[in-house]
């Protein structure tokens, strides 16, 4: 028995370096995220804000933060989790913990939990609320199921439903179909490749048509049995249905 003990702790020993290692090599910001509290980011009022971040800005990244939280409960019926929160200030900071490219803020989820980075050159309540979504629904339902049985066009349209942003209101999609544009077929839209693939319009519309969608399918009741069902081994269809 102590022979069979040592040896399961030297492969242990052996196989969660490499692990780390692969998954860094395939998941480097998600990575870093799940390491973050072996960074120099400075954790205050439970969010990681990036070093030498001003009083200012913590303050009006706290309020943006709890207003986030509050939606949340309100659309979920429950009281939200708390992801862990990354504030980085530059976009270089960003994109090590978030992603490339130019974005306000982004949400990493892993079997080891839900990370919201912030872009502190972008900083935005609506997208906050928004990632905060994200983040809630898998939470919700764990990691598997919303990796791989919930579609993109239903993660985007529930998070848009806490996201007030005017541009992507029921008013401005209106206007667009008034003028003849056609809404999209959202339920091909399952991954997020091609949910955000087109040009600039196609996927303004994409968000638009999705907040229009789960907004009319959309009360706490629904919601709640969605994920109870979910939960209990039903599929994505039949839960939404």
């Amino acid at each position: 028995m102590k022979k069979f003990t040592l040896r399961s702790l030297i492969t242990l020993a052996i196989l969660i370096p490499i692990a780390a290692v692969a998954h860094y090599a395939v998941f480097p910001q998600t990575t870093r995220c799940i390491l973050i509290g072996f960074s120099a980011f400075q954790k205050t009022d439970g969010i990681y804000f990036s070093p030498e971040t001003d009083a200012l800005t913590q303050q009006n990244v706290d309020g943006y933060v709890a207003e986030g939280r509050i939606r949340i409960e309100s659309l979920f019926g429950t009281k939200s989790e708390n992801p862990v929160i990354i504030y980085c200030n530059s976009t270089d900071e960003f994109q090590k913990y978030g992603a490339e490219g130019n974005h306000p803020a982004v949400t990493q989820l892993s079997i080891f939990g839900e990370f919201v980075v912030i872009n502190g050159t972008e900083l935005e309540r609506d997208v906050i609320a928004h990632e905060l979504c994200h983040a809630e629904l898998q939470s919700e339902v764990g990691w598997y199921k919303r990796q791989m049985q919930i579609p993109t066009w239903f993660d985007e349209g529930l998070a848009m439903q806490v996201d007030d942003r005017p541009w992507y209101s029921e008013d401005t999609l209106m206007a667009a179909l008034s003028r003849g544009i056609r809404l999209p077929s959202l339920t091909r839209m399952t991954t997020p490749a091609i949910f955000n693939s087109g040009t600039e319009d196609q996927v303004w519309l994409n968000y638009a048509a999705a907040k229009h969608q789960i907004g009319n399918w959309y009360s706490k009741e629904k919601l709640r049995h969605f994920i109870r069902m979910m939960n209990d081994g039903a599929g994505f269809d039949a839960s939404y249905k």
